[in-house]
């Protein structure tokens, strides 16, 4: 009997002891979640975590609310949306940096500063409400606002007039044009002598970010490289007939007008004569070499042979005129030498398409 008495109360001292550790243990956990919470409070009211939890917080649905009034005024013509928002979310999803303003801060507000690189992009402000739980509060964000001017971009282009601009698949119309009636320096000495004139203008883009890149083409449907845009490569607007019609009339011509300046056979009005048909009636060259018929009767020299010919520049002026500049080395014989003596010459001739063909409107010698 009382064995049976002793074995009840170790029974009894056991269960109390297991529910005692099982208590404690309840307490313990009960404890933690407590300290954890604490903690999580303690590092939640702190508002060096806010801002790096801000930081984080970049997705998309926030670069579309901070930069969507930014995205909807830049040119969507001369470039895609989808490339515009990248450009931006690009900015907004790479290292971020933050600088907390002091002077603007206390112990419910903290404001912020954020920075891309060297670009300040943005300030947002961090309030706490007034029901801290174990004498903490979490922050939130008050406002937030971001000015993305900076990546605003600009480019412009001079090009010949009548050639295609376009950028981004946009054919750029007058309105981008801000400067028209560009002159060429290779033609300043043409200018406002009734010739058609040829002249430059100036497209500029703005109001886009990241790259728009201009796509030029030349009267041809030729895509020329920007960088490769020059005086010489915008004049040279002849087509390979043209060029060849050209050459064609001046070997033929040079030969008489060589003559015509020499004299060589002492018959200045017949090598007016043969020259004649090569020249506009009534030109400057026309009159010049009528002109100077009397003249040639006591100048002249004893041989003149063209020895080749190389053309230089073909430029279509408009309508029916062409500008040809061309070189040719000539041997000239004079009466107190043996040997002749070679020159090299170089010239412009003004040629214009009459119902005769090609005639000369005037030379010049550069």
């Amino acid at each position: 009997m009382a064995k049976r008495k002793k074995r009840s109360s170790s029974a009894r001292f056991a269960l109390g002891m297991l529910l005692y550790a099982a208590l404690f243990c309840l307490m313990i956990v009960v404890g933690m979640r407590l300290f954890w919470g604490f903690i999580a409070d303690y590092e939640a009211s702190r508002d060096n975590h806010a801002i790096e939890d801000y930081l984080a917080s970049m997705d998309e649905a926030h670069i579309d609310a901070i930069a969507g009034p930014f995205l909807a005024s830049l040119d969507s013509g001369i470039q895609n949306p989808d490339a515009s928002h990248a450009a931006v979310a690009g900015v907004l999803e790479g290292e971020l940096r933050s600088v907390r303003l002091g002077a603007e801060s206390n112990s419910n507000q903290a404001v912020y500063k954020i920075y891309s690189g060297e670009h300040e992009i943005g300030r947002v402000t961090f309030t706490r409400p007034d029901n801290p739980r174990f004498g903490f509060s979490k922050w939130s964000v008050a406002e937030e606002s971001y000015d993305f001017s900076w990546l605003r971009d600009s480019d412009e282009i001079t090009v010949p007039e009548g050639w295609t601009v376009s950028v981004g698949g946009t054919v750029l119309d007058e309105s981008y044009v801000v400067q028209s009636q560009i002159p060429y320096a290779y033609l300043k000495d043409f200018y406002g002598k009734g010739l058609p004139e040829l002249y430059q203008c100036t497209y500029r883009i703005e109001n886009y970010v990241g790259s728009a890149p201009f796509v030029v083409t030349d009267p041809f449907g030729e895509t020329v490289e920007p960088s490769a845009m020059s005086e010489d490569r915008c004049l040279d607007n002849c087509t390979a007939e043209e060029k060849a019609t050209n050459e064609t009339f001046i070997q033929a011509f040079l030969p008489y007008y060589v003559e015509c300046l020499a004299n060589t056979n002492r018959n200045a009005q017949a090598n007016y004569n043969a020259i004649k048909r090569y020249l506009v009636d009534g030109s400057d060259l026309d009159v010049r070499l009528r002109g100077a018929i009397a003249g040639q009767y006591y100048a002249h020299s004893n041989g003149e042979t063209i020895v080749s010919t190389t053309m230089l520049r073909h430029i279509h002026l408009g309508d029916a005129y062409y500008l040809v500049e061309f070189s040719y080395e000539l041997d000239s014989q004079s009466q107190w030498e043996a040997q002749p003596t070679r020159s090299d010459n170089h010239a412009q001739i003004v040629l214009q398409l009459t119902e005769s063909g090609l005639q000369a409107l005037s030379i010049y010698s550069l």
